[in-house]
């Protein structure tokens, strides 16, 4: 992983993040505020950049590249879009990571230490907290959508097999009466 310092307020840094999704309702100074926080991370493919269990406060903007969601060494997830956010879930919860992402390819990221919220100004704690939770609460309504969708199906599925069961076990049950006890 390659790091740089805290940005700067560079317009075309401002320019480009400004038309990601999560920051456009913030007004440039909001947009400086936070982005001034926040420092690029380059990884290189199959790179880890949160380890499951580890308890960190980083949460992660994907600028460009993409990575894999792995829990328990499945993978589950896979983030390709710019402005796909993760590592947020271990900031709302101060709980050590639920899963491990790995850079798919070469992937660059924007990266927010959430700790530093404690040390923002009212004004700056208020806008961070605006931003942050809002996204949060998008990424995670997604997530519970793509869970339940999943749920659904394999309750279908489950659904099919209980009717192969029944189906198998009634013939069992006739064959056991045909010819006796197996």
């Amino acid at each position: 992983m390659r790091e740089s310092d805290y940005l700067k307020a560079e317009a075309d840094v401002l320019a480009r993040l400004a038309k990601l999704p999560i920051f456009d309702t913030l007004d440039e100074k909001g947009l400086l505020d936070i982005v001034t926080l926040c420092k690029i991370k380059r990884y290189d493919a199959n790179e880890t950049i949160i380890k499951q269990g580890v308890l960190d406060q980083w949460v992660y903007l994907l600028l460009s590249g993409g990575v894999a969601v792995v829990r328990d060494g499945v993978e589950i997830n896979r983030l390709l879009r710019p402005g796909d956010v993760f590592g947020e879930m271990g900031v709302v919860e101060a709980a050590p990571r639920s899963a491990t992402i790995l850079a798919v390819k070469p992937s660059l990221c924007l990266s927010l230490d959430g700790s530093v919220m404690d040390r923002f100004a009212p004004e700056q704690r208020m806008i961070f907290e605006a931003v942050f939770f809002r996204v949060a609460a998008e990424h995670l309504s997604a997530r519970l959508r793509k869970a339940g969708d999943e749920l659904a199906v394999r309750f279908e599925a489950t659904k099919a097999l209980e009717g192969e069961l029944a189906g198998l076990t009634a013939k069992l049950r006739a064959l056991e009466a045909k010819h006796g006890s197996l």
